[in-house]
């Protein structure tokens, strides 16, 4: 008896695949003479219109979802980072002179808090920055118009950051810490909770579900 040859095999094992293949194409497509394969239960059936709208709709709300919570979140950043601040600012043997770095921290954390609030949840308020939407898979300019203090509170607390960092420094080089916390990093901090922010808020812009999934529904649909 004459045996295989793995070359044998192999072209059997092609020609198995190619059958295959042509079967799903047939099926994919739905032309009107292969009723055969309309009775193959076993392939997966292409989503109509209705279903990748459904589809689209429903991840884009899960994402929105989680953006949201990932904004209450970042709330708790400047609310617990406040407390060393407020002690510090309430101190009864703080001098004048001495609670005007902690009063800055505090303006620069409560400028964080208010961005939060007021911005979007996936804006940072600088332009160079934020993500523009998409419409069908295109960056459009947003027609959102911003009022003076949205738009310049972002720089102003890049400027208090700079000034609670600056008189972090000059404290430690004193010898202000007073035993507590050590100035530099109590200088530092707000910079820092500003940042964390604007970089989640920078990651979950980038995050765009919608966009991406009508441009393949799209590119689908005129396949």
């Amino acid at each position: 008896m004459p045996r295989r040859t793995p070359t044998t095999n192999l072209a059997a094992g092609l020609s198995s695949r190619l059958e295959g293949a042509s079967t799903r194409l047939r099926k994919t497509f739905k032309y009107d003479d292969d009723d055969d394969d309309n009775s193959d239960n076993s392939l997966p059936e292409v989503m109509d219109e209705q279903e990748q709208d459904s589809l689209i709709h429903n991840l884009s709300h899960q994402n929105n979802l989680s953006n949201t919570l990932t904004l209450r979140l970042l709330f708790l950043l400047p609310l617990l980072s406040s407390l060393p601040y407020l002690i510090m600012f309430l101190s009864p043997s703080s001098s004048s002179s001495s609670r005007l770095f902690p009063l800055l921290a505090l303006s620069s954390l409560c400028s964080t808090l208010y961005l939060l609030y007021t911005l979007p949840t996936t804006s940072t308020g600088f332009f160079f920055l934020d993500i523009t939407p998409t419409v069908g898979g295109m960056r459009v300019k947003s027609p959102t118009v911003k009022s003076p203090l949205e738009e310049y509170l972002p720089w102003l607390n890049l400027l208090l950051v700079v000034l609670v960092v600056l008189m972090g420094l000059v404290q430690e080089k004193v010898g202000k810490g007073g035993g507590g916390p050590h100035p530099v990093l109590l200088g530092g901090l707000p910079g820092i909770v500003y940042g964390v922010c604007i970089g989640v808020k920078k990651a979950m812009a980038g995050v765009d579900v919608e966009g991406e999934l009508e441009g393949l529904r799209y590119g689908y649909k005129g396949a």
